[in-house]
């Protein structure tokens, strides 16, 4: 063979090579975590990443179990790079993972299937310690003595902690007990969210209060202040007897991330987050809280008790007191009081010479910051079937207080009606006679009586409804046309619809701010009329809102050439907005009046300019 043709076989063979090479191993497929050990409180990042010759687009979604972990994400990733004229496509999947508790758990294999083929990771093992965040290793020297000026840093539970309080640990079977979850914290906090919710197995729950910001007070613990700010709080009926456990409760926030130690106290202001210091993400939980639950005494329970428990009332009317036969008299049966209204069933009623039918329930359920109750109605129509002098009977209720520990029972005074008239005829009521059929006929007037006129021709050339109908269809198809228009520009262009918005989104909140100035709320009523603000410039600029502060916002009117004073008076009302939010001070109620009159001036300088 010749030289050249044997150069030549040489290159095809490398050249097919090549070619197989990326098709024998298309994707390449691994896991891998930030952290291998971590506490209760502190998230493990798990990093799925696929690399590919080809564009990997089309690519699915890995799956993996993680059922040990409440899960954010996954957040995906791409990037394309190019080594010696080859082109490397990648993409990532990152998991934020929190353990739900400690021990030893096995993250994947995950598995990722292309093209028909199936690739799979190995499985990483990691270890969750009970307790508070792990610490980093404080600074050392070189010679491997600590730095002079640093400390341990404190550990997440001495600086932040949920706590669960209760208002008694031991309660009957449908007695309330009230839970109460605050977030207690000395250090800078950040994105703060419900994490893990118990599910309150064993109890009928209702929310009395769900924190939707920290509105926190100082208070000291163990001789040390702190912040403690109230995140829930939920009336439970234990609906079976035994021991009730109730799960934790997870937060979790960002606070600073001092794991480097502490320096001077210029340092750790700088290590504030709100200067732009790191923070990291941990995980906080409750204690988990135990119920005893007692069962219902059998002892003195009465015929009439059907599971009603709490403190209650009974009150009952029949009325009309005097009827002919066949009318009808309305029982109204009202209890009223302090329990779970669902466990209040209606009370049986029966009265001799009278047909009972099934009533109707009215429900009003209260309930203020510590207790559940309310009163049901229920309405029952009873029909006498003979004369004479009718007793409708006591209506009786049985019910147990658990403040007492006994049953109590309570019963409403009998009523006489006056029944007028013999018995009710047999048969099917409101039958007409014959003789009430027969003169029907004679009130029937026809729909066209002068049939003459109606059949005269008309003349529709000289009617002016006739000429204003023609004249009014081509303006009725171009205002179609034009609504049309509108809805499709809508659709298609974010910043005409949010412009178009604007104003009745702020008005909305602003009268929702005028509510809350008559319910006397200044922390909640300056949070309406910023958002109100804030909320009208970003949909006019067509900018995020969630990114507008009042810095932010005097800036955007001074780049479209508002007046430096109308753009001053915005960002100072913002700024005392923010601060009554956050700082309420004792007079803030004052201002309220004069807050609202000013934000609804400056809309409407602010609605003609921009």
């Amino acid at each position: 063979m010749s030289r050249p043709v044997a150069v030549g076989w040489m290159v095809a063979a490398v050249l097919l090579a090549a070619a197989a090479g990326p098709t024998a191993a298309q994707i390449q497929f691994q896991a891998s975590v930030d952290r291998r050990q971590t506490s209760e409180q502190e998230p493990i990042h798990l990093v799925l990443s696929v690399q590919s010759v080809e564009n990997i687009t089309r690519v699915p979604a890995p799956e993996i179990a993680l059922g040990d972990f409440h899960v954010e994400g996954p957040a995906v990733s791409t990037q394309v790079q190019m080594v010696n004229f080859a082109t490397t496509y990648g993409r990532d999947y990152t998991y934020t993972l929190y353990p739900k508790r400690a021990g030893t758990f096995t993250l994947g294999p995950a598995r990722l299937t292309h093209s028909g083929r199936v690739y799979q990771t190995q499985p990483i093992q990691v270890t969750v310690v009970a307790g508070a965040a792990s610490r980093a290793p404080t600074p050392t020297r070189p010679g491997g003595q600590a730095a002079p000026g640093t400390a341990d840093p404190p550990a997440a539970d001495d600086v932040l902690f949920v706590r669960a309080r209760t208002d008694r640990r031991q309660a009957y079977v449908g007695q309330q007990v009230t839970l109460s979850y605050d977030l207690v914290y000395r250090v800078p906090l950040a994105n703060v969210g419900f994490r893990e919710l118990p599910s309150f197995a064993g109890f009928w729950a209702k929310e009395l209060f769900a924190a939707q910001q920290l509105n926190a007070r100082r208070e000291q613990i163990r001789g040390v202040l702190y912040n403690a700010a109230p995140l829930r709080q939920m009336a439970l009926f234990p609906t079976t007897a035994g021991r009730q456990r109730i799960d934790p409760l997870a937060v979790s926030c960002d606070v600073p991330d001092r794991s480097a130690g502490f320096g001077s106290p210029f340092q750790q202001l700088l290590d504030d987050p709100f200067f732009g210091g790191g923070t990291r993400t941990v995980l906080v939980r409750s204690d988990p809280v135990t119920i005893d639950a007692l069962p219902l005494p059998e002892a003195g329970r009465p015929a009439e008790f059907t599971g009603a428990v709490g403190d209650f009332t009974l009150a009952a009317r029949a009325e009309p007191a005097e009827v002919q036969v066949g009318d009808p008299v309305t029982l109204r049966v009202e209890i009223s009081g302090q329990g779970n209204l669902e466990t209040v069933k209606a009370p049986p009623v029966s009265a001799a010479g009278f047909k009972v039918y099934d009533p109707k329930l009215t429900e009003e359920p209260r309930s203020d910051d510590t207790r559940v109750g309310g009163r049901r109605v229920w309405e029952y129509i009873l029909i006498p079937d003979r004369g004479g002098q009718l007793q409708v009977p006591s209506v009786r209720f049985a019910w147990f207080d658990p403040d007492r520990g006994q049953y109590r029972q309570a019963a409403s005074p009998s009523t006489t009606v006056r029944v007028r008239g013999s018995a009710a005829p047999a048969g099917p009521a409101n039958v007409a006679s014959r003789t009430d059929l027969e003169p029907v006929g004679q009130d029937i007037r026809h729909i066209k009586p002068d049939l003459d006129r109606l059949q005269q021709p008309l003349d529709l050339a000289g009617s002016w409804a006739y000429w204003s109908g023609l004249i009014a269809m081509p303006a009725c198809l171009a205002g179609f046309v034009l609504y049309r228009r509108h809805q499709q520009r809508l659709q298609g262009d974010v910043a005409y619809a949010r412009r178009r918005r604007a104003r009745g989104r702020a008005s909305s909140r602003l009268r929702r701010a005028n509510q809350l100035l008559a319910a006397n709320q200044p922390a909640e009523f300056h949070a309406e009329v910023q958002r109100a603000l804030l909320a009208f410039l970003a949909d006019r600029l067509n900018l995020p809102e969630a990114r507008l502060t009042p810095d932010l916002a005097a800036e955007a009117l001074q780049e479209h050439g508002i007046d430096p004073e109308v753009t001053e008076r915005l960002r100072a009302l913002l700024v005392q907005c923010e601060f009554v939010r956050f700082a309420p001070p004792t007079n803030a109620a004052a201002t309220m009046d004069e807050a609202l009159e000013q934000a609804g001036r400056l809309l409407a300088e602010l609605e003609t300019r921009i």
